[in-house]
């Protein structure tokens, strides 16, 4: 599945003494990050990390500020080296990187 906190939340909800592992299988490969697994069968269950398989999904409100990095530099810009953003091949803003000529 995902490589998210839904892996967190599995893994506080197996402390109960009523919750187990499911059997799972490859549900999909990728090149760079490898095997990701769904329940056997592709059977939906009480609680997976995939919305697909999972009778219960979850949400984080603010959530995309952690997976949108753009979004990162608005709540801590300040907090920050400068960044410098690319949007459709362009740089966003006036100010463009230092390049390796710049003294």
């Amino acid at each position: 599945g995902r490589r998210g906190h839904g892996s967190r939340y599995i893994e506080l909800l197996q402390e109960r003494g009523n919750w187990r592992t499911y059997p799972t299988q490859i549900w999909y490969e990728d090149f760079l990050k490898g095997d990701f697994h769904c329940p056997l069968g592709r059977k939906i269950v009480d609680f997976c990390d995939e919305p697909e398989f999972s009778k219960i999904s979850m949400f984080l409100r603010g959530r995309e500020y952690l997976d949108e990095k753009d979004k990162v530099i608005a709540i801590a810009g300040r907090f920050m080296p400068k960044t410098y953003c690319i949007e459709n091949g362009g740089w966003i803003g006036d100010e463009m990187p230092p390049t390796d000529d710049t003294p």
